[in-house]
This record gives structure tokens, C-alpha cells and sequence, in this order.
């Protein structure tokens, strides 16, 4: 058990570093993607993996792919909505001449 966490963890590092790197190194085709996924997951990088796998031309098992896409569309979702809210803030400040930091 321990062992096959490891090894999740390190086909992990391993896509990301590619994929953020620009390297289209081989990917072991003995990846477990359900494991690979719950790590993902359990880190909140399911969309930053997801687009790694793609740029590296990975093909999931449609059952996972169709979990990995509802991730990404709601954490798109969730940044849209951060953007607005973070828009409406700067305005209401600015309008009030309030010194602010945008971050």
C-alpha cells in the first residue's frame, strides 16, 4: 500500500514537472490514473494534472476523464466568479478613495 502511494506520488511529480518543463519524455504507461487522480484531488492540482496529461496526449478511461473534466470546469467556474467579486471590491474602494493593494 505504502508503496503504490509512493509511487502515485512520484508519476505525479513526474507528469506536472514534465509538462511545466516543456519535455515530452516517455510517460509509464503503468500509471494508475484512478490513483493518480484521488492524489491530484487530494492536493486541489486535479486541473493543473489534468492539463499535463493532455499535453502529454494521454487518453484516460472515459469514466475518469468525464470526473477530471467536471473538476476543471468548476474550478474554472470558481475562478470566474473570484475575478468578479474580486472586480467589484477594487471598484467600491476606488469609488470610495480607499488606498488598497490589489493583489
Amino acid at each position: 500500500m505504502q508503496g503504490d502511494i509512493i509511487k502515485t506520488a512520484i508519476d505525479l511529480l513526474y507528469i506536472v514537472s514534465c509538462s511545466l518543463n516543456d519535455r515530452n519524455d516517455k510517460i509509464n504507461k503503468q500509471i494508475d490514473y484512478y490513483e493518480l487522480y484521488k492524489l491530484s484531488k487530494s492536493h486541489s492540482i486535479t486541473a493543473l494534472t489534468l492539463m499535463c496529461l493532455k499535453k502529454q496526449g494521454i487518453i484516460l478511461p472515459d469514466e475518469l476523464s468525464k470526473k477530471w473534466e467536471k473538476d476543471l470546469l468548476l474550478i474554472a467556474t470558481k475562478s470566474v466568479a473570484m475575478d468578479v467579486e474580486r472586480n467589484k471590491i477594487i471598484s467600491y474602494l476606488e469609488a470610495n478613495k480607499i488606498w488598497h493593494l490589489p493583489l
